[in-house]
Order: structure tokens, then sequence, then C-alpha cells
């Protein structure tokens, strides 16, 4: 599914995190896969009608993918592509879990799970 982001579009990300606050203890900090385990409900409204929500999400995983597309794009003079895929759905054969694809000054917004 596919959403055309305009100026006038207005996008909304809520999230809120679904691990236990104490799910990790002092010493699992610096433990990768505890890190990764941490989930949040995720949603992303455009115009205010709900475009994906996601239930469980690993949301320092998706955070990471985000860190790094916008380090590459501060390293680049043009716009580049965002595309995230989970570790559990690496290479998802039907596409990226949600991308954003930009094109001049607007972005498409694309989803496998979107809602609408």
């Amino acid at each position: 599914m596919n959403v055309m982001d305009s100026i006038s579009s207005q996008i909304k990300v809520e999230y809120q995190f679904t691990s236990d606050r104490n799910g990790i203890t002092d010493k699992q900090r610096k433990d990768v896969s505890a890190i990764l385990d941490v989930s949040a409900r995720f949603k992303i409204f455009i115009n205010d009608d709900l475009y994906f929500d996601q239930e469980e999400f690993p949301i320092l995983e998706f955070y990471k993918y985000l860190y790094n597309w916008k380090k590459a794009m501060n390293q680049s003079k043009r716009a580049q592509e965002f595309h995230y895929y989970t570790l559990e759905f690496d290479e998802y054969e039907d596409g990226a879990i949600l991308s954003i694809i930009p094109f001049g000054d607007s972005a498409r917004l694309k989803s496998i799970w979107a809602e609408q």
C-alpha cells in the first residue's frame, strides 16, 4: 500500500513500550539480544488516519535502522531511501515492513503491514 506525503500531510508517530521496564537487568544492558527484545506498540497516523499499527514491534531495532539511515542521509547530498526489515523477517519476500521513498520535496510511505 502506498501513501503520498505532501506538504499538507500530517504524519504522527506514537509508541508505547510493551516490555517490562525492569525486564533487562543491569547485567543484561550490554547483551544485544536482550536489548533487541525490547518491544513497543508502534503506530503511524497520516492525516489522523491510522496507517500502520503493530502490536509488538522491536522498537530499538527499528530505531537503529532509523539512526543509520539518518547518518547516511547526513553523509550524502541526495535523499536516501529507508527500508526496514526485522531480523525475524529479514528480506521479507513481500517487501520491507516499512519504507520511506523520497522524491522531490515529498516521500512515499510504504508498508506490507499497512492498515489503510
